[in-house]
């Protein structure tokens, strides 16, 4: 990441309150996959993950943390 994890976690938990406060849906994207410590920072601040990687056929996604969208790599 290009910044200070503390500062990223602020502004996220402001941008995620906000976002729960009006009952509405946010959508956040990471470039990478950040270091474990990292991730597990970050990860607290959202109810569910969908994940994409390069599949056989193109590229799949799978949901993870919430009862929505397939929890098995799925083809897109």
């Amino acid at each position: 990441m290009y910044g200070d994890i503390r500062c990223i976690y602020q502004l996220l938990h402001v941008v995620t309150t906000r976002v729960t406060t009006i009952d509405g849906v946010g959508a956040f994207t990471l470039d990478s996959t950040p270091s474990g410590e990292t991730y597990d920072v970050l990860r607290q601040l959202f109810d569910a993950m969908v994940e994409v990687r390069p599949g056989d056929d193109g590229s799949e996604f799978r949901v993870r943390g919430s009862d929505f969208g397939p929890r098995a790599w799925t083809s897109f």
